[in-house]
């Protein structure tokens, strides 16, 4: 659906030692391998939970990951348990250059270094650890790249991240709001359009993306499809608000 000419020039994901927890969980290898098979269901909660609380916190304790991980196991067990899950962590890292899972002064931190980089690892020092919405406009190109590749931890539901997902949430709301509208006064309508789908994903009652799709669509000709994304989100809002939407398709644009 989308054309790429604002799409193209955006910075493009590295195609080797990289990891990304925007869209689907996905890693790569030091060969451009996907690896993200090798990560179990548990491996990979783990794995998340350590990096995110490394962003955050600087790491997790030892009694942290028990409790979080092997509450339901004999205390007497837990550490060996603990002990051979971690190691199979470390041994699928070990495809990937310049990650590492680093224990140190009672802490399990994910270290990640030069070749090795991660998309939440980018958007956390673009954005001043999310506290800054509005950066200065040389790094919206790669906050965009990064955030059109789908809603944070796309795959994973784990109620054990909601905190960081409503961290991301907010950030990504006031973010992508002022990004739609200076995207759309540049005139960049395909990056407009991905950054309005990229905010539904988050918000799915928009008003704002609503209103810009349909700009979008008039401005590039496309009025049946104006009419089209309003029908859509009318009938998103009234399975989720139980009351039809408030504003006729005249009112928007």
């Amino acid at each position: 659906e989308f054309t790429e000419d604002c799409i193209k020039d955006l910075p493009q994901s590295p195609e080797s030692n990289y990891i990304s927890l925007f869209g689907p969980f996905s890693a790569i290898d030091s060969n451009g391998r996907s690896i993200t098979h090798l990560f179990s269901p548990k491996l990979r909660l783990i794995f998340l939970h350590i990096l995110l609380q490394t962003e955050s916190h600087n790491g997790v304790t030892s009694s942290d990951l028990n409790v979080t991980f092997w509450a339901d196991k004999e205390p007497d067990k837990v550490k060996n348990l603990r002990n051979v899950t971690l190691n199979k962590l470390r041994k699928v890292l070990a495809d990937i250059d310049g990650v590492s899972l680093i224990y140190e002064q009672g802490m399990f931190r994910i270290e990640i270094q030069s070749p090795c980089s991660s998309d939440i690892g980018r958007l956390y020092s673009l954005s001043s650890r999310l506290s800054d919405a509005v950066p200065a406009p040389e790094k919206a190109d790669e906050i965009n790249s990064i955030l059109i590749k789908g809603k944070f931890l796309a795959d994973t539901t784990d109620p054990m991240f909601d905190y960081f997902r409503q961290k991301m949430d907010t950030y990504m709301v006031k973010y992508l709001a002022a990004a739609i509208a200076r995207s759309y006064s540049e005139g960049k309508y395909d990056l407009v359009r991905r950054l309005c789908y990229t905010m539904l994903e988050t918000d799915p009652l928009s008003e704002t993306a609503l209103n810009y799709l349909v700009r979008v669509a008039h401005a590039t000709g496309r009025h049946d499809r104006a009419r089209a994304v309003y029908q859509t989100f009318c009938r998103d809002y009234l399975k989720m608000m139980g009351q039809e939407f408030p504003h006729t398709f005249e009112e928007l644009g």
